[in-house]
């Protein structure tokens, strides 16, 4: 069952996203008694859950059964699920089982900001640059395939690669050991992230490819 968006701003007013992560740094969805005992008590006209991620996905999340059965029942007391892709939307509502109303918004950016002015265009159409570079943008974690990368500085000796986001888990070692002349941003403000993303000559998503990936939408696509 589907339903219209307009109007939906206004009415959420609790809007069901937790997530922790496991001893690997893999995310694994809500805190559920803090979660479960939140989604019982708060008072709203409208409970919507926002799913970000398929946590059904059991191949990838290590989460105990109680989990599951606290999400049943999390997603049995709420009016709508805001889903980020098609499968996304349907996982929750074959696999989680709810019947309530689902609303799909597609990942997006915002795109006034993001695009280039018309000097930036000219200035990229003329090759004023500082060389290859292949940019990401996004959580360095468990999702980087760090076997692809090494492939990628073995093949493109004189390509640099930016990675621009938080070090999670184990990136640190795992980038003094695949990447030696590798920029890393760190996590810095949008502005910085639009800069350099310009100076780029292509933007690289290198996950893993696992089941969750294949059904997401990644933000870093935009």
């Amino acid at each position: 069952m589907s339903t219209s968006a307009m109007g939906v701003s206004k009415a959420i007013s609790s809007i069901g996203h937790c997530r922790r992560e496991d001893s690997a740094g893999r995310s694994c969805g809500a805190t559920t008694f803090t979660f479960r005992t939140s989604s019982r008590t708060a008072y709203s006209p409208l409970k919507v859950f926002h799913a970000t991620e398929d946590f059904f996905q059991i191949d990838y999340f290590a989460n105990p059964p109680e989990f599951y059965q606290s999400m049943h029942k999390t997603l049995a007391e709420m009016d709508l699920l805001v889903a980020v892709s098609d499968e996304v939307l349907r996982s929750y509502v074959t696999r989680g089982g709810f019947n309530g109303h689902t609303l799909l918004l597609e990942n997006g950016c915002d795109y006034k900001f993001w695009a280039p002015t018309t000097a930036e265009i000219e200035a990229l159409s003329s090759g004023d640059g500082t060389g290859n570079i292949a940019f990401y943008q996004g959580g360095i974690n468990q999702r980087i395939d760090w076997s692809l990368i090494r492939s990628i500085t073995e093949a493109l000796p004189d390509w640099e690669i930016w990675l621009c986001g938080a070090l999670v888990g184990d990136s640190k070692q795992q980038l003094r050991d695949v990447l030696n002349r590798e920029s890393v941003l760190g996590p810095v403000k949008p502005e910085q992230i639009r800069t350099a993303a310009h100076r780029a000559t292509v933007g690289i998503i290198p996950f893993v490819q696992t089941p969750l990936i294949n059904v997401s939408l990644p933000l870093e696509g935009f």
